[in-house]
């Protein structure tokens, strides 16, 4: 038998998906990287808003969630992230619903391997989460190939009303099975409070007052002193009062306490003397003066009914006692809460995503302000510089500083990594350069005292790599220093020759007293061709991955050798592109060109 996953839970089957069904929105295949997994992400987000598979912004959030967590899944857990493996993505529409195919070349998964639902810890997993949240909003989800494929539908016409009116509607048959010795005048308001209470539910969006509206009907139905909605921690699991009226904020850790029972044993209790039960602490009536004397507990359930989200609890009822009516009315109320502490959860899980790619976005608008708007006007030179990053921030930077005395410095760097670390790490490191040029002016000095502040602020292995260059434009010299960075390339058109400069010191950041040479000057000639570059020029791929190696960089650099510094910048951008054909690149790309005039020296 297979294992079931949740709501409309597909089995995993042998054979292999079939193509999803009526106009093809988007096919593509891409290697299991990080930067192509974003890349197709944005592509099929775009393919599917267009053709409306999202009604609103809600929706949008909550589809771009769900298409990330299966492209995420298929990358690192099917290909375990091999760039050599691939993945295929295909979306299509039909009458019916938006289908979208994802299959990976993992060795797919063993049943016994999925994620139980039932398992709350299951959501502190990565693809415990991600499973639950496509089935949350996806409404057919298969499995096929062994686990290696994933065929998600949403259909076009969604069935009106929420999932807690399935549970009312189940628990209201209970309710008229244990209703007969109540009067049918309260009967009928109650089923009336439920019903305004359920509206109530779908007009009011704030979680805060939707729970404390919660617990006020709970307490006007059941009628009853006090009420209160406890949440389970899904950190630490143990259980705290989102509401708890006339009462602060109560704790209770996992499975301990009346309420630790009802939520580890996911049934309700009703306990008709609290002082006569071992698990009631009384310390809280001594606290704030109330006296408990009977105790409703309902367990919130996850809108799948797959595990306890929380307890819905209710003290003393105002006049007689409480009784097996209550109980199924409190379930009634209990169904609703559950959904809605479990949307919210969804809400502020896709809120927060939210926040953070803003806020990625700002850091990468903060750090692109950072780098030279334009070249500097150097007498006889030529110079054009460009940065592309990988992720939304770049590890890579380069900079034109003045080093006094009419030289212009370019500078060159690369940190180990990409993202947001790595951007950190290179924005301070401009900061450091830019102010001991300006204090010492001669590279060799430079390198050593950026490289002592950058030993003393790296941590865990980060380090630096970096090249730096001055061009004297007075008397036509070049000097030249590198911190363990790939050497510039030089071309000479005038006898159709390259040259690599070495590096002259360590890495900066590894050594802290590390010392750093000088080369130069060195011999230059009107035509001359200089470019500095970050390794993911070089080493970008092709659908093969293959790398566009330093061979190609030099057959570009020699057929453009007669454009400006900005031709030839174009050239190697262009070339780069046409080898990964479109795809983003696997790691940063920064490079300037430098090309000496007839004027340099003169």
């Amino acid at each position: 038998m297979h294992k079931k996953l949740g709501r409309n839970t597909g089995l995993v089957r042998p054979e292999a998906p079939l193509a999803p069904p009526g106009e093809v929105l988007l096919d593509r295949t891409f290697p299991s990287t990080p930067e192509a997994k974003s890349a197709a992400l944005s592509e099929l987000v775009d393919a599917l808003s267009e053709a409306g598979a999202a009604a609103n912004e809600s929706e949008a959030v909550s589809l771009r969630l769900c298409l990330d967590e299966a492209l995420v899944n298929a990358c690192m857990h099917g290909n375990r992230y091999d760039a050599e493996k691939t993945v295929r993505v295909r979306a299509a529409r039909d009458k019916r619903a938006w289908t979208v195919l994802v299959e990976d070349q993992g060795a797919g998964f063993r049943e016994e391997d999925l994620p139980d639902p039932d398992d709350p810890e299951n959501l502190l997993e990565e693809g415990g989460r991600g499973v639950l949240l496509i089935r949350e909003y996806m409404d057919e989800v298969a499995y096929f190939s062994g686990g290696a494929a994933l065929r998600m539908t949403r259909l076009r016409k969604r069935a009106k009303g929420r999932r807690g009116e399935l549970k009312s509607a189940s628990a209201s048959k209970r309710l008229r099975a244990v209703a007969h010795d109540v009067p049918l005048e309260r009967r009928v308001a109650d089923l009336e409070s439920i019903l305004s209470l359920t509206r109530a539910i779908a007009a009011e969006s704030d979680l805060t007052r939707l729970l404390h509206l919660l617990a006020a009907s709970c307490r006007k139905v059941l009628q009853v002193e006090r009420t209160s909605i406890w949440v389970i921690d899904p950190v630490t699991g143990e259980l705290f009062t989102r509401v708890a009226e006339q009462a602060g904020t109560l704790r209770v850790p996992a499975g301990k306490g009346i309420v630790g029972a009802v939520a580890e044993a996911g049934e309700p209790l009703l306990i008709p003397d609290a002082y006569a039960d071992p698990r009631f602490n009384p310390e809280v009536d001594k606290k704030s003066g109330f006296r408990t004397r009977e105790i409703l507990n309902v367990p919130l359930f996850s809108a799948e009914s797959d595990r306890v989200v929380g307890v819905l609890q209710a003290l003393n009822r105002v006049e007689g006692k409480l009784g097996v009516y209550d109980l199924e009315l409190a379930g009634l109320i209990a169904a609703q809460v559950g959904v809605v502490l479990e949307q919210a959860a969804l809400r502020e899980q896709a809120e927060e995503r939210k926040r953070l790619q803003a806020e990625m976005d700002l850091a990468r608008g903060i750090q692109q302000s950072l780098l030279p708007e334009q070249a500097p006007e150097v007498a006889g030179l030529e110079i054009a510089g460009a940065n592309r990053s990988a992720a939304e921030t770049s590890g890579d930077a380069f900079d034109y500083v003045n080093l006094g005395g009419g030289r212009t410095g370019v500078i060159v760097a690369d940190v180990t990594g990409h993202g947001l670390g790595a951007a950190l790490i290179m924005t301070a490191a401009r900061a450091y350069l830019r102010a001991l040029c300006e204090a010492h002016g001669d590279p060799a000095k430079v390198l050593a005292a950026a490289n002592a502040l950058l030993a003393r602020d790296l941590k865990d292995g980060n380090f630096l790599s970096l090249c730096l260059a001055v061009f004297d434009p007075e008397n036509g010299e070049i000097r030249f220093a590198s911190a363990g960075h790939d050497p510039p390339l030089v071309y000479r058109p005038s006898n159709d020759a390259f040259a690599e400069l070495d590096s002259t010191g360590p890495l900066l950041g590894v050594l802290p007293e590390a010392d750093f040479e000088v080369i130069g000057p060195l011999p230059a000639q009107p035509g001359d061709v200089m470019v500095f570059m970050t390794d993911g020029l070089f080493e970008c791929m092709d659908a093969g991955e293959e790398t566009f190696g330093k061979a190609r960089v030099q057959e570009t650099v020699r057929g453009a050798a007669n454009e400006s510094a900005a031709g030839i910048l174009d050239a190697l951008l262009a070339a780069a592109d046409q080898w990964t054909g479109g795809r983003p690149p696997r790691d940063d790309i920064t490079l300037v060109v430098v090309k000496i005039g007839p004027d340099f020296g003169k």
